[in-house]
């Protein structure tokens, strides 16, 4: 009896070690065996989507900021901005902005904030739209990570998750309607939605929208921006006769087209004119505003002026002499697109959008752009080269000591402007009135 349960233990133990070696030899079995068991999880337990927060009513947020040659006021709008009421960072970060718009109905502006989590506060008032059963908080970084809208109603880019499958996905929030799916991502322990993109704008009869490769430390999925068989990490264009005509009775989904490729984590996108830009989450280091062309390949992971967060002995191209902490700093160099400028050390480039009328008179330029910032806690004005719009000319900072996150667009992805305010929203749960003294 005694030796049965020696044996038993040693062949026990035996399975795991085998099993271990296995998954490290074909880490597809991994994925197979972590796939199947999450999503079975996640459809008998779907993730609770709860509120927690609260309208933050009070004029905590009033100031002035003296620029280098003018002054900005800031107040926090009282019927928008919230105030969580748990602690729990994983909570807290699903009801961090994932898109911010603004419209004008009978005379009255109404900004419009949702959450990744599925919830709108608009003036006051809060609504919750029932998310499809996929909806994916995964780790706080996934939920909703981006909002656009056609024939005014509200699509979401969302982390989406299902049996044996994690993907993102288009939704149609009045419908709570899946309308495009990406393909199954790889390499299930290092997803970091984070980097999933989600930003947007109009084109003519498309709708841009940006993906990315969602992950800080796996060349399985970054090797998704150079794959043309993958929708990570391009820039999608979406034909808007495909959303006119979706069948909402039907299983057969949309199927967008690739307009560019090579991207790590595109997060705003913004227009002047017949040219468009994005900005782009570098490594460490190596932030990006690009001048998108269609057809473009942006070099992602390649080519990056970033360097490597880690230096992954394992991967097939860092072993022995092959070992390598930088990535090809030359774009052209390698075929790719460079940027029209690049930030090192990084801060955090996040949302883009074109000037307000008040900047563009007072700067006597149109080829003018704002991009806000996460880790430099910043709003940057970007003044590009007059002529062809392909250079940086220069930009000027501008501290708010917060995080900075989307400014409130309109309905086209351009950004809404009441007079001489625009807004934006941070990740302490504010959204900015940010008036142009000039």
């Amino acid at each position: 009896m005694k030796n049965v349960k020696i044996l038993l233990i040693l062949s026990i133990i035996g399975s795991f070690s085998f099993g271990l070696v296995l998954t490290k030899q074909y880490p597809q079995i991994f994925d197979f065996i972590k796939g199947v068991s999450s999503g079975v999880k996640h459809s008998i337990d779907p993730p609770k989507i709860t509120k927690d927060f609260v309208i933050n009513g009070k004029k905590e947020v009033v100031k002035r900021i003296e620029t280098n040659s003018f002054v900005i006021s800031v107040e926090n709008t009282t019927d928008t901005s919230i105030k969580d009421l748990v602690k729990d960072r994983d909570a807290t970060n699903q009801h961090k902005n994932a898109g911010l718009y603004g419209v004008i109905i009978n005379n009255k502006i109404h900004i419009r904030y949702f959450t990744r989590n599925g919830y709108e506060i608009n003036n006051g008032i809060v609504k919750k739209y029932l998310l499809p059963k996929t909806y994916d908080p995964h780790n706080s970084k996934g939920g909703i990570r981006g909002i656009f809208f056609f024939k005014n109603e509200p699509y979401a880019w969302m982390a989406s998750k299902k049996i044996n499958c994690h993907y993102a996905s288009i939704v149609n929030l009045n419908r709570s309607k899946e309308i495009f799916n990406t393909d199954c991502l790889v390499d299930l322990p290092n997803i970091n939605y984070d980097g999933v993109g989600g930003a947007s704008i109009h084109k003519d009869n498309e709708i841009l929208l940006t993906t990315g490769t969602p992950a800080n430390n796996s060349d399985r999925i970054r090797n998704l921006g150079q794959n043309n068989e993958s929708y990570f990490g391009k820039i999608l264009a979406i034909n808007k006769q495909d959303l006119e005509n979706f069948d909402y009775n039907n299983d057969e989904l949309i199927k967008p087209r690739i307009f560019t490729s090579g991207h790590r984590n595109p997060q705003g996108m913004a227009s002047i004119n017949n040219n468009y830009y994005s900005t782009e989450h570098g490594p460490k280091g190596g932030d990006e505003i690009n001048l998108i062309t269609e057809s473009g390949n942006y070099g992602w992971p390649i080519s990056s002026y970033g360097t490597k967060y880690f230096l992954e002995p394992d991967s097939d191209y860092n072993k022995g002499e092959l070992l390598e902490k930088f990535y090809k700093n030359s774009h052209t160099g390698n075929g790719f697109v460079e940027p029209v400028f690049q930030f090192t050390p990084s801060i955090g480039i996040a949302a883009l959008t074109n000037c307000p009328k008040v900047l563009k008179n007072y700067y006597k330029r149109q080829n003018c752009l704002l991009a806000t910032s996460l880790k430099d806690k910043s709003l940057y004005v970007l003044i590009l080269d007059e002529i062809n719009g392909d250079r940086l000319v220069g930009f000027e900072k501008i501290t708010f000591e917060r995080r900075l996150r989307n400014f409130a667009l309109d309905y086209q992805g351009k950004l809404f402007e009441d007079q001489n305010s625009i807004y934006i929203s941070t990740d302490d749960g504010y959204v900015l009135k940010i008036t142009f003294n000039l």
